[in-house]
Formats: structure tokens, C-alpha cells, sequence
């Protein structure tokens, strides 16, 4: 496959107002390039050119393109060559691995080979006189800033991986960075805004993830391979789903008046940003998960209320009841013959916690199995009744 800047389409499907802040993805990018928003955006003004690129194992893209851009690797492997030079990338993960981004100035020749099965770039671009020579930012030099760390009981720990801004590009009109959002947390967070526009571009652990992304008052349910307009001055808080990781890619263009040089929190709630700030916490917090079909506790005999007599059918195989301190299992002979008995289990026992294992026996009566004077001993069993313990299906 080879394609030139020139054939690209860039934001087909431009937001005519505010309500179309959002652009849905698909389960999968297909092969080629999806445009998703363009520089003449009319909801954000000045904005950004950006898309993905896909491309299959031994697909090549070679081009030079008019304007500055950057490349995520997004996933797969790739073999890039970049103003002459030749080098390697791979990355397996969003959320594990640190990224891999091509920045190019202005009339930078690229080319790029596909070496895995699928290569998924995306691509922000932008109207920049400046030229500046090309860099790769490989991985290890990306740090990670685990912001919101001993905020906010831990509910906003997220971390944000700058890639380049004004201070490490000075001629870029580019910032670009990556958010890994933890499952059920918040990030950018307390909310915050700046003079410039952004994009963000979601994805999920798991395809069927979401969360919540704000701009400004209006709140958007995002998914995997959605992407956010944020216009200028908006608040953007975000969220994850429990039990997803959301992962963002943002992109912040500088206006010729006005260069991004950082965000301002909402004032309402920068409160927070202290660690000692007083937050509500419930007085008890369960310590586990609750106890899959608990069992009601066995009623107890009232006090002076005569037990049911069990009354052996004839020719019954005696039973044997094990005092205390007795064996674990019992022989007991009839006639040649030796059989063994199970003694009666313990969590058969019905008694309540705390109780001694004598308290189902009522003063009065002897401290042996339980049963009145003149009985048989026995188990307290009825003929064709299974051992409580252990033959219950919800034990």
C-alpha cells in the first residue's frame, strides 16, 4: 500500500455544533486511513488534522507531507525510515507500554513497512512555517507521572505520560501526551481547562469498556475508539468504568496568540489537591464478599419442650453416637462382621456462635447425645435422612 498526504481525507465527518463533540469509533479501524477530525474544524477553530492508519503485514506508506506531524504507534511492529535514517518500533500494549511517536517538521520524508499482522499509527498534523528536525521518542525516555497520588482517597490516581511539549519541541505548535485511567478512577481530575483546543482518542481493556468524558457541562459516554473535541475553556474531567482501564491519547494544538503552558483548575474544587482535605468516609466498610446462599440457623428447642422421639423400624442396624474424646471413627461388631461408623459431623452441630457444643441440651437432661431417658442412643438421624453436613447443594 502506498499512500501520499495528498489522498488523505481528513475529517469527512466535521461536527456542525457542540452537540457533536463526540466522534464514534468502530469495533476496528479498517485497513487504510480514517480521518476524524480536521484543522478547519468549525467547533474548535483552530484545531488539529487527526486519524488512525492501518496498515497489513509487508504493507509499505511512503510520503512527505507539507505539514508537522506526529505518529503513535498505536500497536504491531513496524521498520521506519525517517530523513535517511532507518530504525525498528514495536509496541504490544497501550496500557503496559510506554509509546513510541515519530515527530516530523514540515517537508520530513517518511516511509514506513508493516512487519506484524496489523500496524495501527495514529496521526495529528498541523499547519506549522517552522521546520525543525525529525525525532523519535522511544519509550524509555517517556516518564510516567502517577497523578493524584494521596488525593481524594486515592480515586483520581492516574498516569499521565508527556510525550513532548513546548519546552522539549520549542518549534512544535503541537503538545501530545497518553493517560492511562485505572479501572473506576477519575483523571484529569479535579476538572481543569486552558485556552486551547484538545482532542482525546479512547481506548479500552476490554472492547466492550466505557466510561464518562466530560466538556464542559455536557457529559459523553465514551467507548472504545471514540474521540472527544474539547473546545477551548471547557472543563474535562473523565472516568472509567469499574472493572475497565481506559487509556486517552491527547493532543493539544497552541494558538499563534496564546501557546499551551499548562491548565487551570476549576476553582471550586481545588480543595482537594490538599491530602489532609476532611472527606467523607462510612463509618464500616465490609471486609469481604458476602457468603454465597448462607444457610438460616436451625431453630432451637424452647426450654421444657419435650424432643421428638425417634422410633427405630424394626430390624434397624444400630447406630453409634461417639462420646466426647472418643475417635474419630468407631467399629462396632455384629455378629462375624465389623462395620465402621462416622461419627456426626460437626458443622451438623446447629449450634449458634459462641454456644459450647453441649448448649443444645436443655438443664435437666443428661449430657450425652440429647436423648431421653428410655431412647435408644442413636445419631438423632431419621431413618432415610442424609447427614446434614456436606450433602446440602448449597453448602
Amino acid at each position: 500500500m502506498r499512500a501520499k498526504a495528498a489522498d488523505w481525507e481528513w475529517g469527512r465527518d466535521l461536527p456542525k455544533s457542540r452537540a457533536d463533540l463526540i466522534t464514534r469509533g468502530s469495533d476496528a479501524f479498517p485497513p487504510g486511513f480514517t480521518g476524524i477530525t480536521a484543522e478547519e474544524d468549525p467547533v474548535l477553530g483552530q484545531g488539529v488534522d487527526f486519524g488512525i492508519h492501518v496498515l497489513g503485514r509487508d504493507d509499505q506508506l511512503e510520503l512527505t507531507d507539507a505539514k508537522e506531524s506526529a505518529w503513535v504507534l498505536m500497536q504491531g511492529s513496524a521498520r521506519v525510515v525517517l530523513d535517511g535514517r532507518e530504525v525498528s518500533v514495536e509496541r504490544r500494549s497501550l496500557f503496559d507500554d510506554a509509546p513510541t511517536v515519530l515527530h516530523l517538521g514540515p517537508q520530513t520524508r517518511l516511509a514506513i513497512q508493516a512487519q506484524s499482522e496489523r500496524v495501527e499509527w495514529a496521526v495529528a498534523r498541523v499547519t506549522n512555517p517552522s521546520a525543525f528536525a525529525a525525532r523519535v521518542f522511544w519509550p524509555h525516555e517517556i516518564v510516567p507521572e502517577y497523578r493524584g497520588l494521596g488525593l481524594a482517597q486515592g480515586t483520581c490516581l492516574r498516569n499521565v505520560r508527556l510525550v513532548f511539549d513546548r519546552k522539549v519541541r520549542p518549534e512544535s505548535r503541537l503538545v501530545l501526551g497518553e493517560v492511562v485511567n485505572y479501572p473506576g478512577r477519575w483523571s484529569s481530575y479535579p476538572p481543569h481547562h486552558h485556552a486551547q483546543p484538545e482532542i482525546y482518542h479512547y481506548r479500552f481493556s476490554a472492547p466492550h469498556g466505557y466510561g464518562h468524558g466530560e466538556a464542559g457541562n455536557r457529559v459523553y459516554k465514551v467507548r472504545h475508539n471514540d474521540t472527544l473535541r474539547i473546545a477551548a475553556q471547557q472543563d474535562h474531567a473523565q472516568v472509567a468504568a469499574p472493572g475497565y482501564a481506559m487509556y486517552y491519547l491527547w493532543i493539544v494544538r497552541h494558538l499563534e496568540d496564546s501557546p499551551y503552558a499548562g491548565f487551570e483548575y476549576a476553582a471550586e474544587h481545588t480543595w482537594i489537591l490538599d491530602p489532609a482535605a476532611p472527606i467523607w468516609e462510612p463509618a464500616t466498610v465490609p471486609l469481604g464478599p458476602p457468603v454465597a446462599n448462607p444457610r438460616p440457623p436451625r431453630k432451637r428447642a424452647a426450654s421444657g419442650t419435650k424432643r421428638r422421639r425417634r422410633v427405630e423400624p424394626p430390624g434397624a442396624r444400630p447406630r453409634q453416637v461417639n462420646p466426647p474424646g472418643a475417635p474419630s471413627r468407631a467399629v462396632e461388631a455384629t455378629g462375624a462382621h465389623a462395620f465402621a461408623v462416622e461419627p456426626p459431623r460437626v458443622q451438623s452441630s446447629g449450634v449458634e456462635p459462641g454456644e459450647a457444643q453441649s448448649s443444645v441440651v436443655e438443664p435437666g437432661e443428661a449430657q450425652s447425645s440429647g436423648v431421653e431417658p428410655g431412647e435408644a442412643q442413636s445419631s438423632g438421624v431419621e431413618p432415610d435422612e442424609a447427614h446434614e453436613a456436606g450433602n446440602d447443594p448449597n453448602d
